[in-house]
């Protein structure tokens, strides 16, 4: 029995040789490049849309099933120009095989370089990238049974004791996508935005665990006489299959400049925290602070019913005192002159609220101007045609300091 046994295992550790040597070796055997028109006219099958793999292409299979692409190209709809819709200088994906083995998918670096992506929305309202999405609908739908997605029966992720893959089985090491570039023309409004410089770093990606997340880039709205820059800083903690996000730590940072912008430059940062439940409809902004033309706002928001009629937003707003004066200048406004030289140099808000699709309450008011002081409470309904209510008590208020 022991020679049985012995036998079995010399046989067993020669074939996991055999197996490792043939993953090592195709590499080497199967040069990949020679099937760039199979390759392409794949990918065009499945799109619907002209593909130009002009780079060369890198193949690794052992341990990692890799994948790594040169330049490559996506040609436009008709009628948008001769441009490619998506070009990218470098790109690479890598699967680990043997977690393979315990219904485990272990993603190694998502990498991708010098994306340029060109979005567009014609005068008729149609994009450009349309097309292809009815093109993967009609290949879902031909490749099953004959029903469209729409009358097919909903198909459940199939769990791990069924032998499939579950999203908690999914890890990805890390996204690492750079030196991109985003435009969106719209043909319907004349809108006209771009991105460039663009940077999305993050670190491993597993369902639950919290990551780090890295992004920023310029932009550009060149109808609108403004650009900058944003970059943004935060811990980010996915349970994709709850879809439930919750993000910490945040840091956002944006330098607006241009014509439409007071005094040709400003600067605003917004740290804070939240939570977004997606099925249920409901998020939740905690120690939100931003800081912009010499305001610090803190706020606390809950949102609920997210996407419906009866949309409900409560919290708190806290406009830290403040000079009016500081302000106007900041923002390119003359103070106006008064007889008092320190009139509008300090003021202050501090409010709760209670909002919907249709209307807006503040209550427990409590606002300040020098040595004035504002209580109560105020309302509007009917954002279109407003009605506006308010219960307010004014303790004093020297008019005299406020003329010209």
């Amino acid at each position: 029995m022991k020679r049985v046994a012995k036998i079995l295992l010399g046989v067993l550790g020669v074939l996991i040789l055999l197996i490792v040597a043939a993953a090592i070796a195709l590499p080497l055997l199967v040069d990949p490049n020679d099937y760039k028109p199979q390759i392409n006219a794949a990918i065009e099958d499945q799109i619907g849309r002209e593909v130009d793999i002009s780079g060369d292409i890198g193949l690794s299979v052992f341990p990692w099933l890799g994948v790594e692409l040169g330049r490559v190209s996506v040609a436009n709809a008709d009628g948008f120009g001769d441009e490619p819709m998506a070009t990218a200088q470098a790109a690479e994906i890598s699967i680990k095989l043997l977690p393979l083995l315990s219904r485990e998918i272990e993603v190694g670096t998502v990498g991708l370089q010098g994306l340029n992506l060109r979005l567009a929305r014609n005068a008729d309202g149609r994009t450009n990238w349309a097309s292809i999405s009815e093109h993967l609908t009609r290949n879902q739908a031909e490749s099953g049974n004959g029903e469209s997605p729409a009358e097919s029966e909903p198909k459940n992720d199939p769990a791990p004791d069924d032998g499939g893959f579950s999203l908690s089985s999914l890890q990805i090491g890390a996204i690492d996508i750079r030196d991109a570039a985003v435009s969106w023309r719209d043909a319907t409004t004349g809108a006209d935005y771009r991105a460039s410089g663009v940077k999305l770093v993050t670190g491993r990606l597993t369902d639950g665990e919290p990551v780090r997340l890295e992004f920023g880039g310029d932009f550009e709205a060149p109808e609108a006489a403004l650009g900058g820059e944003v970059s943004l800083v935060a811990q980010v903690e996915p349970s994709i299959a709850d879809q439930f996000y919750r993000f910490s730590d945040l840091s956002l940072n944006v330098i607006a400049s241009g014509e439409a912008v007071p005094a040709g430059r400003q600067q605003a940062s917004l740290t804070g925290a939240g939570e977004f439940d997606v099925d249920a409809g409901r998020f939740k902004l905690s120690n939100m602070a931003l800081q912009a033309a010499g305001l610090n706002v803190n706020a606390n928001v809950d949102g609920s019913d997210l996407g419906s009629d009866a949309a409900a937003y409560s919290g708190r707003v806290t406009v830290k005192e403040f000079n009016p004066s500081t302000v106007m200048r900041e923002l390119e406004i003359e103070p106006p002159a008064t007889q008092r030289d320190a009139a509008l140099s300090t003021a202050g808000f501090d409010a709760q609220f209670e909002a919907g699709n249709e209307h807006v309450q503040f209550k427990q008011i409590l606002a300040t101007l020098d040595d004035s002081s504002v209580k109560g409470s105020a309302r509007v309904e009917d954002f279109a045609q407003p009605a506006i209510g308010f219960d307010l008590s004014l303790d004093e208020l020297n008019v005299d300091d406020y003329l010209p």
